[in-house]
């Protein structure tokens, strides 16, 4: 979650573990794009509101092995969303489906399928912009 963090980017010495080393490439960049999503997200877009918990999701993220690791990860992601910055026709139509997949991958490639279809399919961005203007109300509250 990027709200109050001001985003995650490993690279940057946020706090966040990058990959160990002799983790495959292709791990390697799936795990930044999973990282790449949460960051998108602000707090008002998801249930569980504490930078530790992201934080620390982060670090599981890049401690993973295996494309199994990621999707668990994925889909808890999803599971912590709020149902307003999703898809309604994604909730009902395919989310059982794509859940059961994210449990079940095995190669990266599945991983990397997961999330190209949640992004493009499962999040409405426009509801999650709306949801960034919440978190930065609040946070200009916080601040006045």
């Amino acid at each position: 979650c990027g709200s109050r963090r001001g985003g995650g980017d490993p690279a940057s010495g946020a706090g966040v573990e990058r990959p160990k080393d002799g983790t495959s490439y292709d791990l390697s960049v799936a795990m930044k794009r999973l990282v790449d999503l949460i960051d998108r997200l602000p707090f008002a877009a998801v249930k569980v509101k504490r930078d530790s918990v992201w934080f620390g999701l982060q670090s599981k993220i890049y401690s993973s092995t295996e494309a199994r690791e990621l999707g668990r990860h994925i889909r808890w992601v999803v599971d912590n969303m709020m149902n307003k910055v999703l898809q309604p026709q994604w909730i009902t139509g395919r989310k059982s489906e794509w859940e059961a997949r994210c449990s079940q991958a095995e190669r990266i490639r599945q991983v990397f399928t997961l999330l190209q279809e949640f992004e493009d399919e499962g999040v409405n961005w426009k509801s999650v912009q709306q949801r960034w203007e919440i978190d930065r109300a609040k946070l200009q509250a916080d601040q006045a």
